[in-house]
């Protein structure tokens, strides 16, 4: 019987990855998505991680009494879940009418502009991650470190964009590289694997909607494989490693040596295994409400409260992620900071599963395609498209850890991202900085699988041809 459930769900995983290949051939959906990404994620994490569990018949630290019961009612909440999401998804109800009006014409800044932009942020990104955050002024720390990460991801999407479509040129490599490496900095150092992430997959942002989509389909995820790999290896070299950060504070030097001698495939096996975020859900369920009452819209509500100081609201919702270990007795011995990922379903089951499961997914339904219609609209305008970039790691996880949390980090990065691009034009400005831009690029009467030739093709273009149909118009 758990096997097959398990079946079920690796055949959701694969009808999933099958539905995005199909409407990426057919335009209807782009690749890079973020309801793509969020699948991804929901692909990983849940149904993934779930089916493994089941069809090992193996629980870990959270085991399940309730045989074939609770697994069953997982794999319903499931597939329920990922119906209602792909069809609000689809209906885009009131969001895209809305995305629609952002649309404006832009013209975009030579790569010599952007690159100004993308080392200022990544120094500002610094120094508010490795200064501001250590002042001792109350919110400074909940504030400027997902803003400093907004902006070296920002950085980091516009040394992608600048660099991938001029692979051979050693000036604009050689200060993109430095962008990367500057940003590196404050963020290999932390526990979280989350902004490892979002700086990588800001940088396949950046490249992508910059050049790679231009490219067509094949040569676009044969780019996406080869720089997502890359990412993926420095993912799990900082996974295997990162239990030294525990209580440490460990140098830039010192963190590169440890990863040196990383187990590489010990952090690609954990990563790759989803963190038990689906038997954790299964957990939650059988344990709502007879052992653990249901905490009603919980997720919904650390959303909303998230910015409020504790102080200030002393009764603020805990974090589910906190809460779980300890009432399953599997924080002894552990940090009192220790977490889990409760995963997307089980923040259902915990919220009261008939109250919050249609609202849930008709709400990430809808933010998620009024986010990638805010892209489309806006393809060749990189003060809107990048900052959408910024977030992507917290997109992706979503669907495993502390959502509401996520979810807040996520739009702050994305938020403190466009205001800062458009604080910096301004100020800069006044202070004589002018954008420039290269008129001097050819307009393409097919800008679809064959629009560039190649990277000496577009050496003297613009920074990033997004979007050439709106630019064209």
């Amino acid at each position: 019987m758990l096997q097959s459930l398990a079946f079920i769900l690796y055949l959701l995983s694969a009808l999933l990855v099958v539905m995005m290949l199909f409407q990426y051939y057919r335009g209807t959906v782009d690749l890079l998505s973020l309801r793509n990404l969020y699948l991804g994620g929901f692909i990983i994490f849940q149904s993934n991680n779930a089916a493994r569990v089941l069809w090992h018949e193996y629980f870990g630290e959270y085991p399940v009494v309730n045989i074939p019961g609770t697994p069953t009612i997982f794999v319903m909440m499931a597939l329920m879940y990922i119906i209602v999401f792909l069809v609000t998804y689809q209906s885009g109800f009131l969001v895209s009418k809305f995305a629609a009006t952002r649309a404006k014409a832009y013209r975009t800044p030579n790569v010599a502009s952007m690159l100004t932009i993308a080392v200022v942020f990544a120094v500002l990104g610094v120094v508010f991650r490795m200064i501001f955050t250590k002042l001792p002024i109350p919110l400074f720390p909940q504030v400027f470190h997902p803003v400093g990460a907004g902006l070296l991801f920002v950085a980091a999407a516009i040394a992608g964009g600048a660099w991938a479509p001029r692979l051979t040129n050693p000036v604009i490599g050689g200060v993109s590289a430095g962008v990367l490496l500057i940003a590196l900095v404050p963020i290999l150092g932390d526990f979280s694997r989350r902004d490892i992430l979002g700086l990588a997959m800001a940088f396949i942002w950046g490249s992508y909607h910059a050049y790679w989509r231009h490219l067509g389909p094949m040569r676009a995820m044969m780019r996406l494989g080869a720089v997502g790999a890359a990412g993926f290896i420095l993912l799990s070299a900082h996974t295997a490693i990162r239990g030294a950060f525990i209580d440490r504070d460990l140098s830039f030097t010192q963190v590169i040596e440890l990863m040196r001698g990383a187990n590489v495939s010990s952090g690609a096996s954990d990563l790759a295994s989803g963190q038990d975020s689906g038997a954790i859900s299964m957990w939650i369920i059988e344990t709502r409400p007879e052992q653990f009452p249901y905490d009603t819209y919980h997720t919904a509500r650390m959303l909303l409260t998230h910015p409020i100081p504790r102080m200030i609201y002393p009764d603020k919702p805990t974090a589910l992620a906190l809460t779980v270990p300890k009432q399953a007795g599997s924080n002894e011995q552990k940090a009192e900071a220790f977490n889990v990922g409760p995963g997307i379903i089980g923040h259902i089951a915990n919220d009261n599963p008939w109250l919050a499961l249609v609202p849930y997914a008709v709400f990430f339904g809808l933010f998620l395609r009024l986010l990638d219609d805010l892209v489309k609209w806006n393809a060749a305008n990189p003060f809107v498209l990048l900052p959408i970039g910024v977030g992507l790691g917290n997109i992706i996880a979503l669907a495993r850890g502390e959502t509401g949390h996520f979810l807040f980090m996520g739009m702050l990065n994305m938020l403190g991202a466009y205001i800062a691009m458009q604080v910096f034009v301004r100020v800069a400005t006044t202070f004589g900085f002018v954008l420039r831009y290269d008129d001097t690029h050819e307009h393409h009467e097919d800008p679809g699988e064959d629009a560039w030739a190649g990277d000496d093709h577009v050496e003297n273009t613009e920074y990033a041809d997004y979007g050439d149909d709106q630019r064209a118009a």
